[in-house]
């Protein structure tokens, strides 16, 4: 049975959301379609902005540490930006810093 896992590359030990150094795996195409989408979302690049280093643009493993995980703990169907400020109840003036900040990819 495949199953998707989100793995500390440090330990080789699956974690819990908070892990500082992860990868997410799956052998499954559209769980790894919907990771993706998640992952380009405004509202997650929007914290990844937040941390990452503005003078190499390199992503270290604390990058990730404040990004939330999607509401349902799943990686099901393809997210959208309008799904995620929904579920996570943001208010329009932090909808509207998130957009300005971070572009829409194409």
């Amino acid at each position: 049975m495949a199953k998707s896992q989100l793995i500390d590359t440090q330990a080789g030990e699956k974690k819990g959301s908070d892990a500082s150094d992860m990868t997410f795996t799956s052998e499954i195409k559209s769980e790894c379609e919907s990771f993706l989408s998640w992952l380009n979302t405004r509202f997650v690049r929007f914290f990844v902005a937040i941390y990452q280093s503005k003078l190499t643009g390199m992503l270290t493993n604390h990058v990730f540490r404040f990004v939330p995980a999607p509401p349902s703990g799943k990686f099901d169907h393809i997210y959208t930006d309008d799904e995620l400020y929904k579920d996570f109840n943001l208010p329009q003036k932090y909808i509207d810093v998130i957009e300005a900040v971070i572009k829409e990819r194409k």
